[in-house]
């Protein structure tokens, strides 16, 4: 079932006017696994499956990014879908130059694209809780790349990874489990499409300081980026520069002004601590502390 882009955007547009100013124009690829995983469950019934995820997903995709309120979706073109399916995964840079020159992405700022590399699914049969039932896992792993149109850069590239566990009783003597897939299709494709989406308005919105209370700031992010005892660099305002042999606008990060121990998280805010002779503004960048 292809998703219908004219009734996202249509709902896009129906936004507050508000939130237009802060918004970045998004070029979505359609999500693909990619070759080495298609051709691992050619064989198997990991093939079926696999096919119903990447749909899914995609369609989860575009919802949770119109829903975040942060980008607004330009229309997909089939011939710049063409274009990527023609291109390895390693040309991304290429992919993103030849995408930003066509009309297919005319006006888009940003392009995302979300490749499926992983699948697994394992099952253990035994007596759990009582019952013969048999105990499943299913591992879904992806990379995401956001790339800037205007000048090919892939500004950000992460892995966004999943895992669900299900447990359904066994039938008669079989030892093969119901039929739950169904069940847990919706639940893994939303789960990862939420994911994807949170790391995305991170890498493009870096979180910043609202308010500066004496050693206390409050970040614009929460539970999503910052976990209590983090410790966070601290930036300057961004700034725009120009460079004088290419005339290439960009923008860059502020000087490293101290760094932040979290102290507090919400969902959509959290509070650091000021470290040592550490200053901050409103406005000043937080970049968040790397995950291990």
């Amino acid at each position: 079932m292809k998703k219908n882009l004219f009734a996202v955007i249509g709902l896009a547009m129906a936004l507050p006017m508000v939130a237009f100013a802060q918004q970045k124009t998004l070029y979505v690829a359609r999500v693909t696994a990619s070759d080495s995983l298609k051709a691992e469950v050619a064989r198997d019934e990991r093939a079926t499956q696999l096919g119903r995820i990447v749909e899914g997903l995609d369609e989860h995709l575009i919802t949770e990014i119109v829903a975040s309120r942060k980008f607004r979706v330009v229309e997909r073109s089939d011939a710049l879908e063409e274009l990527i399916r023609e291109q390895s995964y390693n040309e991304s840079g290429l992919i993103a130059k030849k995408g930003a020159e066509s009309n297919a992405m005319t006006g888009a700022e940003l392009a995302l694209f979300v490749t499926v590399d992983a699948f697994q699914q394992s099952t253990d049969v035994g007596v759990f809780s009582g019952k013969h039932r048999a105990r499943s896992r299913y591992q879904l792993s992806a990379q995401m790349r956001i790339v800037d149109t205007s000048t090919s850069e892939i500004i950000e590239a992460s892995n966004v990874q999943l895992e669900k566990m299900d447990v359904a009783d066994v039938v008669g003597t079989s030892n093969r489990p119901l039929a739950r897939f169904d069940i847990l299709l919706p639940k893994m494709t939303r789960e990862m499409a939420e994911k994807s989406v949170k790391q995305l308005v991170a890498a493009t919105f870096p979180p910043k300081v609202i308010d500066v209370d004496d050693t206390v700031v409050t970040i614009n992010a929460g539970s999503d980026v910052f976990a209590v005892g983090d410790v966070c660099k601290i930036y300057g305002k961004s700034r725009t520069v120009t460079d004088p042999d290419t005339g290439v606008t960009r923008k860059i990060k502020g000087r490293v002004s101290g760094e932040v121990r979290i102290i507090d998280v919400e969902p959509d805010y959290a509070q650091g601590e000021l470290i040592g002779n550490a200053r901050a503004s409103v406005g000043s960048q937080v970049k968040p502390a790397t995950k291990k």
